[in-house]
This record gives structure tokens, sequence and C-alpha cells, in this order.
């Protein structure tokens, strides 16, 4: 039988800030691609329904969000019949009715349902009375139906059931080879730069960075460092504000959003970086959550620090920094400390990094319990 998929997906990759999931939703269909599988991906770009397969992209306009919803959740179903997809693969959204319209379409064209929710749970997101909250409720009423249409539901977390339905449980990998480095570490002249890199969200708590850097300079010092945060909106104007009431406007670099050789050279020149130290503020410090970051920084052969624990690297793993996850500030002597006993021990530490990605980071190792799913539902059509 011809294995066909299409990875289906509500994210508007016309915005900047969303290269990351971009990056992330390409990676994970390559993967597929890999074992097997032809893959066809539809998602939005700005005003734009768009559908990429072998042969090119197709589009469709929309000129408001009911449009765009009636296109994507009605018409498409109807649109895809041609294609002959066997299975189809959801990454998970903010759902409604016309949401589950659209998996009633799909289960009459093909047999194989999955959706993948990337962070469970997801309630933290959508606290107060606002507009994302009434969407949040709507999702969670629509949630009660999934179970008659979803056949799995892939999860990064440790729960062995979600929505009611059994769980495909896999770990957030990077494209490892997509992503630039070198094998050696970058000159050490007595500045160290700290890299947050990724558009700040209160779970990275790069506060915590900047007060420990507040508390690091209140004696004389004889190491310069520096904190470069590379990225935009979000929590990005907080951070500027502590910047200035604790006086490190020339201690804290501001970039902005950076892409391809711009953001390889200010990898290439940080010595450490923050994967996440504000997983404790969305109750997934334990285990639950696999930031994406962390992997991209061993894959490039960073030192990083965490204030979690991660299930992507074994607890002896030497080139994380490990923080409790609470709120106070980081020990600015600790990095600088970590970041010399590494130099000392480990010397060749970005070979060993590197090559820890792509023995166990890579999206080939964390999307196969997926494909294997896939192949066993497919063989027994």
């Amino acid at each position: 039988m011809n294995k066909k998929l299409l990875f289906f997906t509500k994210i508007n990759f016309g915005n900047s800030q969303n290269t990351g999931y971009w990056n992330k939703v390409n990676s994970q269909a390559d993967a597929i691609r890999k074992q097997g599988w032809a893959v066809d991906l539809i998602y939005i770009n700005d005003n734009e329904i768009r559908l990429k397969t072998s042969e090119g992209i197709s589009s469709t306009t929309f000129k408001s969000r009911l449009n765009l919803l009636y296109n994507l959740f009605i018409v498409s179903p109807c649109l895809l019949k041609k294609e002959k997809y066997t299975a189809v693969y959801i990454r998970h959204f903010l759902t409604n009715p016309l949401f589950l319209i659209f998996l009633h379409k799909m289960r009459s064209q093909l047999k194989t349902i999955v959706m993948e929710v990337p962070t469970y749970p997801y309630s933290f997101e959508y606290k107060g009375i606002n507009k994302n909250r009434l969407l949040y409720l709507i999702d969670r009423f629509c949630s009660l139906f999934f179970k008659l249409y979803i056949d799995r539901i892939v999860s990064f977390s440790f729960d062995k059931y979600i929505f009611k339905i059994a769980t495909i449980s896999t770990d957030n990998g990077v494209d490892v080879a997509s992503i630039k480095y070198t094998d050696t570490a970058p000159a050490f002249t007595g500045k160290l730069r700290i890299l947050g890199l990724g558009n700040p969200r209160i779970w990275h708590a790069y506060e915590r960075v900047i007060a420990g850097l507040y508390e690091y300079y209140q004696t004389r010092k004889t190491i310069d460092v520096v904190f470069e945060i590379v990225g935009q909106g979000g929590e990005l104007e907080k951070y500027k504000l502590l910047t200035e009431k604790y006086g490190l406007q020339d201690k804290i670099i501001f970039h902005g959003y950076k892409s391809g050789e711009e953001l390889d050279v200010i990898c290439k020149q940080c010595h450490v970086a923050v994967a996440s130290l504000g997983m404790h503020r969305i109750n997934v410090a334990n285990g639950e959550a696999s930031p994406l970051k962390a992997r991209e920084f061993a894959a490039r052969g960073i030192l990083f620090l965490t204030g979690y624990t991660d299930k992507g690297f074994p607890l002896d793993f030497p080139f994380v920094l490990n923080f409790p996850a609470d709120e106070s500030p980081i020990n600015i002597d600790r990095v600088l400390l970590f970041y010399t006993n590494i130099l000392n021990k480990y010397p060749d530490y970005t070979i060993q990094m590197r090559k820890y990605a792509l023995d166990n980071l890579d999206w080939s190792s964390k999307m196969k319990p997926v494909v294997d799913y896939f192949n066993q539902a497919d063989s027994s059509l």
C-alpha cells in the first residue's frame, strides 16, 4: 500500500517569531520521509493556506479569521480526497467545533489519525479572564470528543493517556545535520559570554540571569561576564526594564531577531547558553518537558544552564549546569567555575556534545516510535 501522510499544522509560518516551529515541523516531516513515507505539509503563511507536496506548493487565500477556519477545516478535507492519504499527523492547537467537523471528514477518508500535543498540561498558558481563556475552554469542550476520531496522542510527557487516548511516548529532537557546528570552543580571553536564544517566554526566566549579574557586579570582578539575548517579543520589554533598573546596560546585549549566518556568528562566540530556568512556573520542571533549545545547544556544542530535569540528558551529563527550580538569582561565580572546570577536564567538549546529539537527539530517532505505529496501522488495513 502507498504510504502517504498529511502533516497538518495551524501555525502561521509567515510570522518570523515562528521560525523555530517551522524548523521543527520540517525536521519531523523529513524524519518520517527517511523512514519510507511520503509526507505533504499543510500550514498557514500570512494570509494563505498552503499545501506543500513533492510537486510544489499550492495555496488558498483567506481574507478573515472566519474565512481561514472555513477553508482550513471545511474545504480542505474535500480537496485532499484526491491525494489518497493513509494517515494524518496533527500538531495540536486550541481547537473548536469546526475542528471536530474536520476530524469527522478526515476519518471518512483514512484510518489513522495521530495528534501531537507538544505541551501537556497546557492550561497554565490560558489563565485569567480574557479571549485566550475563552478559546481554551472551547478547546477543553472539544477535547471530550477527540477519542471518537483520534487513534493516538504523541506526547513528550510521561502521561500514558491524554484526552482518554493512549499516547505514543517520545521526546523533542532536532535536525542535527542542519545545525552549524565547529569542533573548537570559542576563545576565552577574560570575558564570559552567556547566550539567551529564542523569543523569551515566562519559562525562559532570563531575569534570573539578570539578577545574578547584578549580584555578581556588586563587588569588583576581574572576569567580565555579559549576557547576550537573541530574540524578540514575549518578555523582552520586561528584561530591558530590569537591565535599566540594575544599571547593566553595558553587560546585557539585546540583539533582536537573528537568523542564518548572523545567528551562527553570535552562537559561535558564546561560551555558555541558557536553555530554560523557569519550567517550574508552568509545572513541568521534573522531566515532563524537553525544550528544543537544550537540544540545539548540544548539537552546536555549547555548554548550557537549566533549571529543570530533562529526560533527553542523563543526570551525569557533564556539559549542563543545573540550578534549582525556583526564582533565585543565578550564581555567576558558579557558572564561571563550571566553565573553567569543563575546559580543564574536557578540552574537546564541543566534539563530545555533538556526538551525543547525533546519537541521541536527532529527529530520526525521536520520530521512530511514531513511524512504527503508522507502519503497524498501515499493515493492518
